[in-house]
């Protein structure tokens, strides 16, 4: 079918204008001998001969009929719903899943039946019946969420930007610290992690350690280093100087990690450590 197809509509009912004397109201059952009803429709007698004992039919039933299917037809192009009708729940045995009612109290609302044989009147029990439209807010309510939203984010930071002038209080207890430090400005953070590692004894041996996740580029992180003692029969003490660039005598720290030496101290000998090491590393710096 196509759209083309869709045929004029019953802007007017069948027998809209006329004598209400040619319109008869058809009954459930019949009433008389050759009068039509919504049981058996137009009697047998209709349609027999004359001659052999039958009745012509009735024009104004003929009227009747297609004046209640013409109205029918024309409620239903226009989209309209009926409401609950106790007394057309009785004759057709309850309403069947899926029939769509209009709902008994908001106008433009309308309800669906889940329940075969359903008698229930919604506007005394919603049992098998579902509002599909009963979880959404109103145009009232959503202004009202509206404005309360706007009045709470007044009181927020902008998403980009914005200077906090006093202590932030975490939802489970204490205040978050303040950092302040060398060209921590933006966005600060601070990686605190354990890295573990063996480097060859010697003079000037050194080992590199990646941050877990690269600082800005251009950027020198402040880091704090802890260094586990040697193992082994002498548990000799070790510490960790951060390395440095011979040219300058400037830490070797860049955004993505950093050289250090394991050193140790035994007696009057200083010298790289050979032993496996771990150190705890706290690195704060600025990321984008």
């Amino acid at each position: 079918m196509k759209q083309t197809d869709i045929r004029p509509l019953f802007a007017t009912p069948w027998a809209e204008q006329a004598d209400s004397s040619t319109i008869a109201t058809i009954p459930q059952s019949a009433t008389a001998i050759g009068r039509a009803s919504m049981a058996l429709g137009f009697p047998k007698a209709t349609m027999t001969p004359i001659a052999a004992g039958g009745v012509p039919p009735y024009g104004e039933d003929m009227n009747g009929i297609l004046n209640m299917l013409s109205r029918a037809a024309r409620t239903a192009e226009l989209g309209i719903l009926h409401p609950f009708s106790a007394d057309y729940a009785t004759a057709i045995n309850g309403y069947p899943v899926g029939a769509t009612i209009a709902h008994p109290t908001i106008a433009g609302r309308f309800l669906i039946c889940t329940a075969d044989n359903n008698t229930n009147d919604p506007s005394q029990s919603m049992n098998g019946w579902l509002d599909p439209l009963g979880n959404y807010a109103t145009a009232a309510a959503l202004q009202q969420e509206t404005q309360r939203a706007q009045a709470a984010e007044a009181g927020l930071l902008p998403l980009a930007g914005g200077t906090i002038t006093g202590p932030i209080n975490r939802a489970g207890g204490g205040v978050l610290p303040e950092v302040i430090g060398p060209n921590l400005t933006g966005r600060v953070v601070i990686q605190a992690f354990t890295a573990t590692g063996q480097t060859a004894w010697g003079d000037d041996r050194e080992a590199w350690v990646s941050f877990p996740a690269s600082f800005t580029p251009g950027t020198v992180p402040v880091i704090s280093i802890a260094i586990t003692r040697e193992t082994g029969g002498g548990y000799v003490s070790r510490f960790a100087p951060i390395g440095v660039y011979l040219n300058t005598s400037t830490p070797h720290i860049n955004n993505t990690g950093f050289y250090f030496q394991p050193a140790y101290v035994k007696g009057g000998e200083v010298n790289t450590s050979g032993g496996q090491w771990t150190v705890q590393v706290i690195a704060i710096g600025v990321m984008q």
